[in-house]
């Protein structure tokens, strides 16, 4: 064989080899990243189901607490309410979310001064932007219910109270 068939052998063998080349290592490439970003998604689950737990558990002990609270306000329904507050506290740092946490904060002040009968609606309305916030966080952010629709499901003359709520909402 004469030295231009051998030429135009490795140049044909070039390309095959070429286009072989080019097809696996942008898939080596891709596997790779896919790889990594399966395994972030694996521990990034473990981490919401060993945080949805405690945070659930925690939110339902509160809201029991807040209807309690609300259908008998003895000192002893107040000590229960205060000692839900403390661990919810607990709870809500280390496992909610930042709009949850400053959602709290804001209802913990206002909990905090003497309220007159105008101020106790502020803290209904803070109440149920609060259980807006904990639903969000325990749905992943995603709901399309808004603070007034819980206000109506805790309130009977919701149509008729709802003027005193609609510049706290």
């Amino acid at each position: 064989m004469t030295l231009q068939i051998w030429l135009e052998i490795i140049q044909i063998a070039l390309i095959f080899f070429g286009l072989i080349g080019v097809g696996l290592i942008p898939k080596f490439f891709y596997q790779r990243k896919l790889d990594k970003l399966s395994q972030a998604l694996n521990s990034l689950n473990i981490s919401i189901e060993k945080n949805h737990s405690p945070k659930m558990d925690a939110y339902k002990q509160f809201m029991q607490a807040i209807y309690e609270n609300t259908k008998n306000n003895s000192s002893k329904t107040q000590k229960a309410m205060e000692a839900s507050y403390a661990e919810l506290s607990r709870i809500i740092f280390l496992y909610g979310s930042d709009d949850a946490i400053k959602s709290f904060i804001r209802l913990r002040e206002y909990n905090a001064i003497e309220q007159e009968e105008e101020s106790k609606r502020e803290v209904v309305a803070l109440v149920a932007k609060f259980m807006l916030e904990l639903r969000k966080d325990l749905n992943f952010g995603a709901t399309d219910v808004k603070a007034e629709d819980y206000l109506r499901i805790l309130l009977n003359d919701w149509e008729k109270s709802k003027h005193h709520f609609e510049k706290y909402l």
